[in-house]
């Protein structure tokens, strides 16, 4: 395949570091979840319950929360198999993938938390209060970290299922076709990634958004009264809403995450 072919074909002279990994994907979070969060807050307001709303409010929560979360969960996925997304891997360390994007999952979740609560309660809370106040109001009652458990347990299962299977989907697509353009195997992939981490994530979604704004003793405990008073279609509630905005996002995140890596691989090579 010519280097004409595909707007993403870097030399394959530099490995990107860990800080190139940091900052793309922070760049990518901030971009996808700007682009995404209407569609967000939908499905945060029909996981709580909550009337329609011609408003979108969280949206600097949200971006903050995404540059953090994004940075630290695919930096430390980078340390984890190796750096570079280019580079072929064994059909033996596909585990590895998935081991890592839940790892990942739990740096980002703990690294970004509170900015997550901000953005719910300011979702949730009909008065629309200032996030000074929302700050001051969790750091008062000590709740910066509520409903962490519930949040890292979802995450874990979401990360696991996107980035792993990012990955796996992209080998296994240009395995099959070695001369398809880099970039349709990048959108296939994430298309197929954004599919399974809803799937799986949706249920742990939903508990880990009740137990931000309810009362329970921990995720089995919500998802067992959810289940019993509710109906087990409501612990998909918002999967819809998940899929509009976890299909775009993954997309989204996942082409400028290699688009922002490809630019630090042109400005490193030609410097040297």
């Amino acid at each position: 395949m010519s280097s004409s072919s595909s707007s993403i074909s870097p030399p394959p002279s530099y490995s990107p570091r860990s800080i190139d990994h940091m900052l793309s994907g922070a760049c990518a979070g901030i971009i996808a979840g700007g682009a995404t969060h209407p569609l967000d807050v939908i499905r945060l307001r029909q996981q709580l319950r909550a009337g329609w709303q011609w408003r979108y409010p969280g949206l600097c929560a949200a971006l903050m929360k995404e540059a953090i979360f994004s940075a630290g969960r695919i930096g430390f996925y980078q340390m984890c198999t190796g750096g570079d997304q280019r580079r072929s891997f064994a059909r033996g360390d596909s585990a590895i993938r998935f081991a890592a994007g839940g790892a990942a999952g739990v740096v980002g979740t703990v690294l970004s938390h509170p900015l997550e609560l901000m953005k719910v309660v300011k979702v949730a809370s009909p008065s629309n209060p200032s996030y000074i106040r929302i700050f001051r109001n969790l750091f008062r009652q000590q709740d910066l970290f509520r409903a962490l458990l519930p949040a890292v347990q979802r995450s874990v299962v979401f990360s696991a299922a996107q980035l792993g299977s990012y990955d796996v989907c992209k080998r296994k697509v240009r395995a099959m076709d070695p001369e398809l353009d880099y970039r349709y195997a990048v959108l296939l992939s994430a298309w197929l990634a954004g599919i399974a981490s809803t799937i799986l994530s949706t249920p742990l979604d939903v508990a880990k958004t009740r137990l931000i704004v309810s009362d329970f003793r921990g995720t089995y405990d919500c998802l067992r009264c959810i289940a019993q008073y509710e109906g087990v279609r409501y612990l998909w509630k918002g999967a819809t809403a998940t899929w509009l905005r976890l299909g775009p996002y993954t997309l989204v995140q996942m082409l400028v995450w290699e688009a922002s890596l490809e630019s630090i691989r042109r400005q490193r090579t030609s410097s040297v």
